[in-house]
Order: C-alpha cells, then structure tokens, then sequence
C-alpha cells in the first residue's frame, strides 16, 4: 500500500462501504505466489481499519510460492531433470511436508501478527492439483507411507502451536 492520493483515497472509500453496510471486515493479501507484501505503511491502515471497529484478516497463500520456489529450491517441487515443477499457470510450489517451508510460513505469519491483523486466513493449504502432477518430485514428502490429509493435518497443527504461543488468541482459518 501507498500513501498517494489514489491510495488513500481507494481506502477511505473502502471505509466508507463497510461503515455504510453490513460489511464489517477486510480481506488484505499479504503473500501470493509471486512473494510476500508486508510494507511498513500498511500498518498505519490496519490502525486505521481498527479504529473504525473493522476486522482485518491476513489473506496468506501457502504452499503456492514460484518466489520462494525459486529462491530455495529444496523446499521447492521438482522434476525428475531437476527443474522447478510448474503448475499450469506456471507457478512453482513448495513441498507441503517440508518443515523448512513450515517455518518460512510460521515467519510470515508472525510478522502479520505483528502488524495487527486479527485473523490469518490460509489459502492454498494443499497439494498441488493443477497441472502434470504425476511428473512431481517430493523430496519430502513420502507419498507410499503418509496420506496427503496427514501431512496437511500436522502443517496445520504446527502452524497453529507455533502462531498461538506467539499470539495465543490470534484466529486462525483456512
């Protein structure tokens, strides 16, 4: 978020639609699979939102990352050459049973704790499904011995012992 004319004045009209319906929250993305946006401004907005008895929740892709696909390739899903695996859209994707993925999402968010959203709301909390997934390589991931739904389950219980001892009252969705 900016603090330009256009910017502030797209947020005071967003303010407004939900101080004049029954809208009473806002959805902010804060990492995609093109990477995180957390900027320093966007704290001040949260306060803004808060002021105004609006909830604000984190929107936090998980496992679909070209970005930290990229920038480290072990947490990231491969081919049998050893290539990145791209879905259809050509997005990368983390290993969902890497416990190193685990932490860099726990990272993100805790720094979204710490500029005062109230709720994190994880987006694509699964594996990957889009593409030629029969060509993947888990380096992590042992698919013979643990159901997907397992290694999903744990991910989420990690993510929430880790996020609730930061914030005990923090809430977490899916």
């Amino acid at each position: 978020t900016d603090n330009g004319a256009a910017s502030k004045k797209l947020r005071a009209s967003l303010i407004d639609l939900i101080k004049t319906t029954e809208l009473n929250g806002v959805v902010i993305d804060i990492k995609e699979t093109d990477g995180v946006f957390l900027p320093e401004s966007l704290k001040s907005f949260i306060q803004e939102l808060h002021n105004d008895d609006i909830w604000v929740i984190a929107r936090l892709v998980v496992f679909n990352d070209t970005v930290q696909a990229k920038a480290q390739p072990k947490m990231a899903l491969k081919r049998s050459n050893g290539k990145l695996w791209l879905d259809r859209r050509g997005n990368g994707w983390l290993d969902p049973a890497s416990i190193e993925a685990w932490d860099y999402i726990a990272g993100i968010g805790k720094k979204a704790i710490d500029y005062g959203f109230d709720e994190i709301q994880f987006d694509y909390l699964r594996f990957p499904s889009d593409g030629d997934t029969k060509n993947i390589v888990y380096h992590v991931y042992k698919s013979k011995t643990t159901p997907k739904y397992v290694v999903l389950k744990s991910f989420f219980e990690y993510i929430s012992k880790a996020l609730k001892e930061y914030k005990p009252d923090i809430i977490l969705s899916a």
